[in-house]
Formats: C-alpha cells, sequence, structure tokens
C-alpha cells in the first residue's frame, strides 16, 4: 500500500471539491466577450423600474395650504385634532411608529381615505401618479397654486434570508435603493452565500414573480432587477461547499483533511498490527 500516494489523491479531491475560488467572491466581474451598456460619455446605464402601490402599504400624505386657515384645517384632519401634547408623545415612538398611527394605508379595495377630499384610487400607481391625482382632487375646492400635497412611503422595506450577516427585515428611508446596499446593510453576503444565484421574490399587485442576478458579473449593472423595491424578498443560497464541511479555504481544507486523514491510517495500522 503507498500511503502517500493515497494522501495525495484524496487531498487533491479535497481541495478540487471543497475550495471556494476567488471567482466565486468577486463582485461585478468582467466576463468574457460582455461589455456594459454606457452612454457616449462612459457612463453605466442604469434602469429603474417605478413601484405600483399595492394593497397593504402605507402612505404618509401631507397636504400644505398657503392659506393660514386651510392650514390648520389640512393639520388638524391630518393629526386627528390632537394636542400639541399628544403629537409630541407620537412623536418620541418613533418613525415607524409615526407612520403606522398617522399614514394613510391602501385597503382591500385598492383606495385610500384622505381627510376632507375623501377616497382615493392608488393600488397600481406610483407615489408621483398618487400625487398627481391628489392635487387634481385638491384644484375642485381650493384655487391653483394655492395649496399642494406630498406623498411618501414609510422607507423601502425588504427582507434578506439566507447565508448573510444579519437575516430578517430591514428598513431603508431612501427613494432608491440598490441590491448591494440592501446587502451590505443585512451584513454582506457570507463566505459560503452564492453570489452566482441571489433570489429577488417581488410582489406585483398581479401576484409574485421570482427573478435571479449573478452579482459576480458587471452586467447587473444594466439589469433593472439591481433596484430593489418594497416588499421584495431576497434570498442568499449556500453554495455546495458548506454542506461538505470540510472547509472553505484551501488551508481549512488541507488541515481538516490531513487530519481526517491521520486518523483514519492510523486505525488501519492499528488495526493491521492487531491482526
Amino acid at each position: 500500500m503507498n500511503i502517500s500516494r493515497i494522501l495525495l489523491f484524496l487531498l487533491t479531491i479535497a481541495l478540487t471539491s471543497s475550495c471556494i475560488s476567488r471567482k466565486r467572491l468577486i463582485y461585478f466581474q468582467e466576463k468574457k466577450n460582455t461589455s456594459l451598456d454606457t452612454t457616449d460619455a462612459g457612463f453605466i446605464k442604469v434602469t429603474r423600474s417605478m413601484y405600483q402601490l399595492q394593497q397593504g402599504d402605507m402612505l404618509m400624505i401631507t397636504i400644505k395650504s398657503l392659506d393660514e386657515e386651510a392650514n390648520k384645517l389640512f393639520q388638524d384632519a391630518e393629526y386627528g385634532g390632537m394636542s400639541q401634547g399628544g403629537m409630541g408623545a407620537i412623536g418620541n415612538m418613533g418613525g415607524d411608529a409615526i407612520f403606522f398611527l398617522q399614514g394613510q394605508t391602501i385597503g382591500s379595495d385598492g383606495k385610500i381615505k384622505i381627510p376632507i377630499i375623501g377616497n382615493l384610487h392608488a393600488e397600481g400607481l406610483t407615489e408621483e401618479e398618487v400625487q398627481v391625482a391628489i392635487d387634481k382632487r385638491l384644484s375642485l375646492y381650493f384655487k391653483e397654486s394655492t395649496v399642494f400635497s406630498r406623498v411618501r412611503q414609510a422607507g423601502i422595506r425588504y427582507s434578506v434570508v439566507g447565508e448573510v450577516g444579519r437575516p430578517g427585515r430591514h428598513v431603508i428611508l431612501a427613494p432608491y435603493l440598490n441590491i448591494i446596499e440592501a446587502l451590505a446593510n443585512a451584513g454582506d453576503i457570507a463566505f459560503v452565500g452564492d453570489r452566482r444565484n441571489v433570489q429577488i421574490i417581488r410582489q406585483y399587485p398581479q401576484g409574485l414573480r421570482v427573478f435571479e442576478v449573478d452579482l459576480t458579473d458587471h452586467r447587473v449593472l444594466n439589469d433593472p432587477m439591481f433596484f430593489i423595491q418594497p416588499n421584495d424578498i431576497i434570498q442568499v443560497k449556500p453554495l455546495r461547499q458548506k454542506s461538505y464541511g470540510i472547509g472553505t479555504t484551501g488551508s481549512q481544507t488541507i488541515t481538516t483533511t490531513v487530519s481526517i486523514i491521520t486518523s483514519a491510517l492510523t486505525l488501519i495500522l492499528l488495526f493491521s498490527r492487531t491482526n
């Protein structure tokens, strides 16, 4: 029995099957025969899909007027006639609580109920489209340019599961968010996470759709899925190396494999001597 050959053979198998190559770890690699879509000035073209509001989404709607009496009317309606002390107590609860207590939720009928101006259809529209619809409704009661509205969502809420540092539900107070920022906020993809097949489960008014993006390919910068939307679920699947349990780096693999082989050979030699 040539023990050295057996040891070399087993080490080779362990290294080729368990080590994670650099190509699986680096983001935005320039692949062969691929190029980015850029402008004449050399800027990378980006595409953002506008988010369509859905049932259950919460909006903060603010209506202001140049007329002091009208402004007070909208303010009282917005806060439900609460005193300054009550408004201060709400403010101390934090941003999420303010949105929950004061925000307008899109109901099962796809509409929001706005004080004074009544119900307004919002499902399937963007924030900007809802704002235009509100301003159009306000123009029926007030002179043009004397009253205006602002519509905002309660940040971008999304969930991350799988091989990341901090899985769970996250909230970012920003109008736009790309998937790298979203993953960084969740602790980044773990060493054994699959960056080539990151799954995005996206909600639409019509239902759910599942997409996959390759974050190691620089062409993802041109992909509309590079920007996430509210209610997205990001799943990072584990690489096969995680289930092998030998090691994620060459050093770890060699150390663990040598230890296992040494123990096995010791048992074989002891068994041979006893016989």
